[in-house]
């Protein structure tokens, strides 16, 4: 785990797409640890990023904060995790998405 984690647990954020990028031993990157404290990003590149067990930025965006692509950024997400995954994969990730969004509003709105 880098400082950059540590600082990320602790509410810290950066743009910076180095230190976003900066993964531990389990591939868990810096913006994975911003984004389970409900920072989002738009960008294709980070959203993708995946621990060694498939888990992405986008994803953790969506049950943390509700988050969807949409529009442009959407169309640029899906061509990044074409480069990324199998077309099988790429579906399963969006509707994870989708459905980890509907929770988080869930929980917002029902406390469930």
């Amino acid at each position: 785990m880098t400082v950059a984690h540590k600082q990320a647990e602790h509410g810290w954020t950066t743009e910076d797409k180095e230190i976003l990028k900066l993964k531990d031993d389990y591939g868990t990157s810096v913006a994975h640890k911003q984004a389970e404290r409900g920072w989002t990003t738009e960008d294709p590149e980070i959203l993708v990023l995946a621990t060694k067990s498939g888990l992405t930025v986008a994803k953790v965006q969506a049950e943390y904060s509700g988050w969807e692509p949409e529009g442009e950024t959407r169309k640029r997400f899906i061509q990044e995790l074409q480069k990324n995954f199998s077309e099988e994969e790429v579906q399963e990730t969006l509707r994870n998405i989708d459905k980890l969004r509907k929770e988080y509003f869930k929980k917002i709105l029902f406390g469930r």
